[in-house]
């Protein structure tokens, strides 16, 4: 069995769970390969499209993306809270330099996050000339919508986009209609097979015009088990230089402050904490953050800037909790990692939050953007008594197991496999 897999990057977090299953793939004998944009440090079976790294290629394709931009800034005036994709080829990607870059016929293709990289007629072109089926393992929105990964309250996805809110146009056939249409027109021709891995986006997938009538199977991203335990939880705060007795919340984002991860509601919650926590705390904050964001925080903290995986782990084993403030997530899968390695969680009702985290039980769910409810979970948390923190970290541990082992993620794909390639054993 032969898989082909293409994502943006390997760097990002929907890369990260692109790469896990690829190797999962590769741990249990199929021939796997993945493809992304960015040339990384040499890995088993993961390439780039060597077009794509020539230097005079790089120089035109970033003098495009930014020419568009401006362009785009000039006829729209996008909303700063929307995080909308013109899906615009500015790289000049050809199919054919595509197919130069598989380094096999394969049986299956598989899509992760592919924005500004696979277009819908790289797709179409794909499934006409490998004859095999594809599967889109999607991480967001993006394929539903005319451009936006989250489109916050706008529902235009549903019937058709267009007088698109995240660019204020009022004109119907702008950017998101064509777009959209473009998307419908390509995909009511094909066979493309969906995975649902959340049961939010899941409602979305299966509401849309584009993919309603599509095949559509539900299954979870497993974890890596050997990295996300327990294991030496009890040094992790020592391998910090954190004493001990410091209580340590640890809030985490690729881009701090991109708006739907919701940073100002975690700040905010935390001026009210200031107010009745008088203990020793420690705030942790991982992930990009501009020179000019420097928000007053009322408790000693330190930003880390972004984290090698490994990193990560060490700070949710160190951390007493995992604060979640996002409005906007399909994931995030930052969730299920900090549960693996025992870390409760408080988190808006957002993405998988409203699957993992029962207040009580393996940490403390709050209604969507309202902070005092924040700060009132992070207070519960960090007051908890030891025998009961013990019994809810272990029921963190046993419900992402459950839901998130490897074996169940294998044997799901398995199953499907051999729907799609009608064959009686894989």
């Amino acid at each position: 069995m032969k898989i082909i897999h293409f994502t943006y990057n390997t760097s990002g977090g929907a890369g990260k769970v692109a790469v896990h299953l690829h190797k999962l793939f590769l741990k249990n004998g199929f021939e796997s390969a993945l493809i992304n944009t960015e040339q990384q440090e040499p890995e088993e079976n993961i390439y780039t499209i060597p077009a794509l790294n020539r230097t005079f290629r790089k120089i035109i394709n970033r003098t495009r993306y930014y020419l568009f931009r401006i362009y785009a800034r000039i006829r729209y005036n996008r909303k700063q809270g929307f995080s909308f994709n013109y899906n615009y080829n500015y790289r000049g990607l050809q199919f054919n330099e595509i197919k130069e870059a598989i380094p096999f016929t394969p049986d299956l293709i598989f899509l992760h996050w592919i924005s500004d990289f696979i277009l819908p007629e790289h797709i179409t072109a794909m499934e006409i000339y490998y004859k095999c089926p594809i599967i889109w393992r999607y991480n967001d929105l993006a394929p539903v919508t005319g451009g936006c990964h989250y489109p916050g309250i706008c529902e235009n996805y549903k019937t058709e986009c267009g007088s698109c809110p995240a660019l204020s146009s009022k004109k119907r056939k702008d950017h998101a209609f064509k777009h959209w249409h473009l998307k419908k027109q390509l995909f009511d021709a094909s066979n493309i097979t969906i995975i649902n891995s959340t049961k939010e986006t899941e409602a979305a997938f299966k509401r849309s015009p584009i993919f309603i009538n599509k095949k559509q199977e539900f299954i979870r991203n497993s974890l890596n088990e050997e990295l996300l335990n327990t294991k030496h939880k009890n040094k992790a705060k020592q391998q910090l230089n954190i004493k001990e007795s410091t209580k340590v919340v640890f809030w985490g984002a690729s881009h701090i402050q991109e708006e739907r991860k919701g940073f100002s509601y975690f700040i905010e919650a935390l001026h009210q904490l200031a107010a009745e926590y008088t203990e020793d705390l420690l705030i942790i904050i991982s992930g990009r953050k501009p020179a000019a964001l420097n928000p007053h925080i009322p408790f000693p903290h330190t930003y880390t800037g972004l984290l090698s995986y490994e990193q990560l782990i060490l700070h949710y084993k160190a951390a007493d909790l995992v604060a979640v403030s996002s409005i906007e997530d399909g994931g995030p899968m930052m969730i299920v990692e900090a549960m693996m390695c025992g870390t409760l969680v408080v988190s808006f009702e957002t993405g998988l939050a409203k699957e993992l985290v029962i207040s009580g039980k393996t940490g403390f769910l709050v209604p969507k953007a309202n902070s005092n409810e924040l700060k009132n979970g992070i207070k519960y948390i960090l007051n908890l008594p030891g025998d009961k923190r013990e019994n809810m970290m272990h029921n963190c541990i046993h419900l992402t197991k459950q839901l998130y082992g490897e074996e169940q993620e294998i044997n799901s794909y398995r199953q499907l496999f051999k729907k799609l390639l009608q064959v009686q054993d894989i």
